[in-house]
């Protein structure tokens, strides 16, 4: 009864009090005892939902108006079109990022992108577009800093995301530390799979961030043979033609995971099984490799607070950084995000 009348008062009501079903009325339609009816509505009056005036008199009372609340900014989060289809980390972000803002007062506008690696003039006309307070960069590219300087020059504050050891060109708020992840995973090839000899993939057409070199020079250190290769339509069923012995191949970003990956599907699935192949930037959703297929790890960015209880997550690090802008503090140091390293993880289909 209690439910059915609950839903009754949900369906009907409106901003203002108005007269309800008495109790006797209530009793009569259920065909049950004017005490239960009582009850009934002693419990729904608990839930702010009903007012017993005097005798059997019950009003049913107005819905409250929710003050909404004051928007303090309004950030625009870059997203590159291709990394929001096939990058879980874009995904993610986009995701947890509007969750951890709205309660600071900040609304995302997420500001789409095509990107192929030269610079825009038309981008800086889509932003313009924007009512910004702020806009979020993660990974920019060097010639995006031309839009950076010109969002700047307008008085909107950008809000970089980069990677630690390439603090010179932008100047970034938050910081990704990739080493700790790199060193780990490096150390586990060596002990666990007796790897000797590291291949990093260069994608053709797009400037490294930093991250392949770091790979490179660690992989030495650690005692590894170490080379950087360009990416191709060729190079997956080359290495399988001349690497007898297990090798780690890095794929470091989504550029070079997409060209290496999709150029010769039936090489990269050999080389899945015959040597052992890291993705370090997420995970990219790949449709011909059957779910369950190991040897391959992944290190990851950490974006939600569940994500890892051993690292700091990058949305609310982000929603941190802003909220103190809309309070006009801009002093902070940067903060650093440490990466997640996964043993054999899984690659998900998207289709």
């Amino acid at each position: 009864m209690t439910a059915l009348l609950k839903q009754v008062i949900t369906e009907n009501r409106t901003s203002s009090n108005v007269t309800f079903y008495s109790t006797r009325e209530i009793a009569r339609f259920f065909g049950t005892s004017q005490n239960t009816a009582t009850l009934a509505v002693g419990r729904l009056e608990s839930d702010g939902l009903l007012r017993r005036i005097r005798g059997s008199q019950t009003v049913m009372l107005g819905a409250k108006i929710i003050t909404r609340s004051r928007i303090r900014a309004v950030v625009g989060l870059m997203s590159w079109v291709f990394a929001q289809r096939f990058s879980d980390i874009q995904k993610d972000l986009t995701r947890f990022l509007t969750g951890e803002l709205w309660p600071h007062g900040i609304a995302l506008q997420i500001i789409p992108h095509h990107d192929l690696g030269d610079t825009r003039p038309d981008l800086d006309a889509v932003l313009r577009k924007h009512e910004l307070d702020f806009t979020i960069w993660p990974f920019p590219f060097n010639h995006h800093k031309t839009h950076l300087l010109h969002l700047q020059d307008r008085g909107i504050r950008n809000l970089v995301i980069g990677v630690d050891g390439s603090r010179s060109l932008f100047n970034p708020q938050i910081l990704v530390d990739y080493r700790s992840s790199y060193e780990e995973l490096l150390d586990y090839w060596k002990m666990e799979h007796n790897i000797k000899r590291v291949i990093v993939i260069k994608p053709r057409e797009f400037t490294p961030r930093g991250r392949i070199e770091m790979f490179a020079k660690l992989a030495v250190a650690r005692g590894f043979d170490s080379q950087i290769e360009t990416s191709g339509y060729t190079l997956p069923a080359d290495i399988l033609a001349r690497e007898r012995q297990p090798v780690g191949i890095a794929l470091l970003d989504e550029h070079s995971m997409a060209e290496f990956t999709f150029y010769d599907p039936p090489s990269f699935v050999k080389l899945l099984r015959r040597h052992r192949i890291l993705f370090g930037n997420g995970a990219l959703n790949v449709p011909f490799v059957p779910n369950g297929e190991l040897r391959l790890e992944r290190i990851f960015v950490p974006i939600h607070r569940n994500h890892s209880a051993s690292r700091k997550p990058l949305a609310p690090a982000i929603a941190n950084v802003l909220s103190q802008w809309c309070t006009g503090d801009f002093s902070a140091d940067p903060d650093v995000i440490p990466t997640c390293f996964w043993k054999d993880g899984e690659l998900m289909r998207y289709l």
